[in-house]
């Protein structure tokens, strides 16, 4: 299984420098380019590039290593990044230097606690009926929205004053009721270990998610977390993203934002930023695939292998017949 991995790591990894760069280039040794036909199992024409095919096939049998960068074991960034530099003589800069994620239904479930809260502040003035699926369709947006949504009311005071009592329930009913979603911090504590800056951004108050994430990671683990209390804009205006790009001197080219809503993708949108969804709340990856995407992802156990590539789609660099005889 390990071997049929790489086989298609290395291919894949081909697929796409074939697509970015084209194929044209000097001919090679044609002994070397029959070996590097039979191990890929590819016809190779001859406008095609041959250092590109002879490269790519020395690498099969290559052990799958995250983060790798060797023969003694590579990850796709590493040996796309090896091919870049060794047939087109270009460095790139492939990864993410900063990782910004949205906090509900992205890094965790707090539905529970939010159902709770909403429930009875609403029940309390009246509003009876609504469904737990309702109220969990409003997380991501600000409680004022939220409350509007489902209570009818649109008078500014009232939605302040139902807010005010959504805290006060929270102060019970939230911590305790919220649970990182079981990939979380691994997938954290990988991306920082590559070198990377995590931040949040997110409607909920900052010190909502200090009382979770101060029980999970260490001290000073997120380089920088913004709740709806620091921003004068809520999501989707990208003021949350910016500020922090901001502070953390990062540029947009290098960031990604991660968040399972389309007012996340609305944000990263807005914001020029990349954007990858995740699929662990409401939303489905129909409403997501309307906007600018890296990837739609089932939860964030693939995220750190994501990078700055466009995903492969055949055309006419790249034989059709490759695309589906190799997988």
């Amino acid at each position: 299984m390990k071997k049929l991995l790489f086989h298609l790591l290395v291919l894949g990894t081909l697929a796409m420098l074939l697509v970015s760069c084209g194929t044209s280039a000097p001919r090679y040794n044609y002994k070397e380019l029959a070996r590097a036909s039979i191990r890929l199992n590819m016809d190779i024409d001859m406008k095609d590039n041959h250092q590109l095919y002879v490269e790519s096939a020395a690498w099969l049998g290559v052990p799958y290593r995250g983060g790798g960068n060797s023969k003694r074991g590579v990850d796709c960034s590493g040996l796309t990044s090896h091919l870049y530099k060794k047939v087109y003589h270009k460095k790139l800069k492939m990864k993410y230097t900063t990782y910004l994620f949205d906090f509900d239904y992205t890094l965790a479930d707090s539905s529970r606690g939010i159902v709770i809260c909403f429930r009875n502040v609403l029940e309390r003035h009246g509003h009876t009926g609504i469904s737990d699926e309702a109220i969990k369709r409003t997380i991501g947006k600000t409680l004022e929205d939220s409350f509007s949504i489902l209570s009818g009311i649109t008078t500014p005071e009232t939605l302040a004053e139902y807010k005010k009592e959504y805290v006060k329930e929270a102060d019970t009913y939230m911590t305790v009721n919220t649970f990182f979603f079981p990939e979380t911090v691994t997938v954290l504590k990988t991306l920082k270990s590559q070198g990377a800056q995590i931040g949040i951004i997110s409607t909920k108050f900052r010190f909502r998610i200090r009382e979770m994430v101060d029980q999970h990671f260490p001290k000073d683990f997120f380089d920088i977390i913004i709740g709806g209390e620091d921003v004068k804009q809520a999501k989707p205006d990208p003021q949350g993203i910016k500020k922090a790009l901001r502070r953390l001197h990062r540029r947009k080219s290098e960031t990604l934002y991660i968040g399972d809503s389309t007012v996340d993708a609305e944000t990263a949108q807005a914001a020029k930023v990349d954007f990858v969804g995740v699929l662990n709340g409401m939303t489905t990856r129909e409403e997501l695939m309307v906007y600018p995407h890296r990837q739609i992802l089932d939860n964030l156990s693939l995220l750190p292998l994501i990078h700055k590539f466009t995903p492969y789609e055949p055309d006419k660099h790249f034989p059709e017949k490759f695309f589906y005889s190799s997988w």
